[in-house]
């Protein structure tokens, strides 16, 4: 919302809404195919793709069991 405000002249704040920083959440963000076609109205989506998507991403349970793997290396 703050780009399409931005785009017709108007500043917009955002806000965080934690009042600490923390280092167990927050490690990074999806974005579903509906935000990437709002996204492709300020940035195409190859730049998205090509220079913001990590090569591979590895998850880990508690006991650190591999429980998925994200590979999107181009």
């Amino acid at each position: 919302m703050a780009l399409f405000l931005k785009k017709i002249g108007i500043e917009a704040t955002i806000y965080e809404a934690q009042t600490r920083h923390r280092d167990d959440t927050g490690a990074f963000l999806g974005i579903s195919p509906n935000g990437l076609n709002v996204l492709n109205e300020f940035i195409t989506l190859e730049t998205i793709l090509s220079d913001y998507t990590p090569g591979k991403m590895t998850f880990f349970n508690a006991k650190n069991k591999q429980i998925g793997e994200i590979d999107n290396a181009s």
